[in-house]
């Protein structure tokens, strides 16, 4: 499957819209379900410095407010 640049698009626009890692982190493993493992494994999260924050659990609070 051909892959393209918008996803990192998305993400950095994200980002620059106050979203923060752990949020987008929760949108990715709920997506992963749908579009696979492998591919949600696959997303880099941008940011300043590069951390492993994003595979950090999120609260169900924290969850709860992406409902």
């Amino acid at each position: 499957m051909k892959e393209d640049s918008s996803l990192k698009f998305h993400l950095q626009n994200a980002k620059d819209h106050g979203v923060t890692q752990k949020e987008i982190a929760a949108v990715i493993t709920h997506v992963g379900f749908y579009a696979g493992w492998p591919k949600a494994w696959a997303v880099e999260v941008p940011g300043e410095e590069i951390s492993n924050e994003w595979c950090e659990a999120v609260s169900d609070e924290e969850y709860g407010k992406l409902k």
